[in-house]
């Protein structure tokens, strides 16, 4: 996961430091730069000639510290500059008028207006009959709707080809964050945190002590399940993660010859997701009812591109047929409700409308093969699932849906039924939009609003 090191302000400095610094390397760092001034002081000679010297010194001191900030096949210095000339040309023409920058929550009684709160608070289904006894639901990285049910030469036949016929795919469905963590809060409590995940958690950690799917599935009868192949340091970002009644993740993070890991920064500590292929079958396996959610790690970082020689969807495509075909080995498939959907899609682009644009696919073996273009969300999901389960009701779309970008620059926005967008840059105050007459004020405004709105729940 690149990060734009120009980015990174008062409110991400910690996450960033803590997360993505790799401390051997700054160690390493300062130790080369201890050498060197301790030995330019013992050899006055090799300080002349001053000016080139200098500049030569600097040069090569300068070069490990980017390696130590990030690692991977992405430069981040590299990539900083040029996602940095990038946002100057997308800001280039300047500040809408009339727009103002957005504030903490102010405690008062204003209407959100015609952006009602985006939350849908779960109805208590758990009378209802159950059409399933194993629901899985994998969670991919960074996926968008088009690289998932896009064709490639190359590609070959795919894992939604081969089971397409029992598919229920939901072609109009939608992100409504461009961070991870914030993703599955929206999946998991039908709710749309108004937040970067990682400036400042605690302005919005307390929903994950309301209402959830989680809990949901619990008093339907369900053992919850949350699996991960990332290390330790994922349990700090598992939505309700005092509600699940087990949480797998990767506890050994090193190569082991069969599966490969990477160990650089603590945000990409993982290994691969088929390390964690038996567990996942064992725990669909154990007796009476079962609800699984899979984090996986794939494209979280270019590097496992780099290591593995395929892209995420390829990547995806071998996971899921190996663990389909585990599972109808273990005579559970007749059972068992899966489900494909992505956190969001690519993310280094947050003005980008198609990376809100994400797959969502319900496969059984009694659904008969259908398309849903209902515009819907994550908010939406549990709802979805809980159809998908029990009611087999059809959810209503919402017409507008707030979303924000990734946790470098702040980008906030609107996606609307009709295909219209807008998204406002919170630091330049420029606009971008595909609307005739974007009334960018009132988006201004009314996310405000809704930030007050989000505030008061707690």
């Amino acid at each position: 996961m690149p990060v734009n090191l120009f980015s990174v302000s008062s409110d991400t400095a910690l996450f960033f430091a803590e997360y993505f610094l790799n401390l051997r390397r700054v160690l390493l760092t300062g130790a080369v730069w201890i050498v060197l001034v301790v030995t330019s002081s013992r050899f006055p000679r090799l300080r002349r000639p001053q000016a080139t010297g200098g500049w030569i010194t600097a040069a090569v001191l300068a070069l490990p510290l980017p390696v130590s900030l990030c690692q991977g096949p992405v430069n981040p210095v590299l990539f900083s500059l040029v996602d940095g000339v990038s946002q100057l040309a997308s800001s280039a023409k300047g500040a809408h008028l009339g727009l103002v920058r957005l504030h903490a929550p102010v405690w008062d009684d204003s209407s959100t207006e015609k952006y009602p709160l985006l939350y849908k608070e779960l109805k208590d289904d758990s009378q209802k009959p159950s059409r399933y006894d194993k629901i899985a639901v994998f969670v991919m990285e960074s996926v968008s709707a088009d690289d998932f049910y896009g064709e490639r030469p190359g590609q070959g036949h795919t894992f939604y080809d081969s089971h397409k016929n029992n598919v229920e795919r939901y072609t109009n469905y939608h992100t409504l964050n461009l961070d991870s963590y914030t993703s599955l809060i929206s999946m998991t409590h039908s709710i749309f945190v108004p937040y970067q995940a990682y400036s400042s958690p605690e302005r919005y950690d307390f929903i994950n002590k309301r209402n959830n799917l989680v809990r949901h599935m619990k008093v339907s009868g369900y053992e919850s399940v949350f699996a991960t192949s990332y290390g330790e340091q994922q349990l700090n970002f598992v939505p309700a993660a005092t509600e699940w009644d087990r949480i797998i993740v990767q506890e050994k993070i090193q190569d082991s010859g069969e599966f490969e890991c990477i160990n650089d920064s603590l945000i990409d500590k993982s290994c691969e997701d088929l390390s964690i292929l038996s567990m996942v079958a064992d725990a669909l396996e154990q007796p009476g009812r079962v609800f699984l959610f899979q984090e996986m790690v794939y494209g979280h970082t270019a590097e496992w591109q780099q290591r593995m020689g395929m892209s995420a969807v390829e990547y995806y495509n071998v996971y899921f047929t190996r663990l389909y075909n585990e599972i109808e080995r273990r005579h559970l498939a007749d059972d068992t409700l899966f489900v494909v959907v992505s956190d969001h899609g690519p993310r280094l682009d947050a003005t980008c409308p198609e990376n809100y644009h994400i797959p969502l696919m319900l496969m059984a073996k009694d659904i008969i093969k259908k398309d849903n273009d209902t515009f819907l969300s994550h908010i939406d999901f549990a709802e979805i699932i809980s159809s998908g389960n029990a009611t087999n009701k059809q959810v209503s779309e919402t017409k507008e849906l707030f979303i924000i970008g990734n946790s470098g620059e702040l980008v906030y926005g609107k996606l609307s039924s009709d295909g219209d967008h807008i998204f406002i840059n919170n630091d330049s105050l420029s606009v971008d939009s595909n609307a005739y007459d974007p009334d960018a004020r009132e988006l201004n405004v009314a996310y405000q609003r809704y930030v007050n709105a989000f505030g008061k729940l707690r």
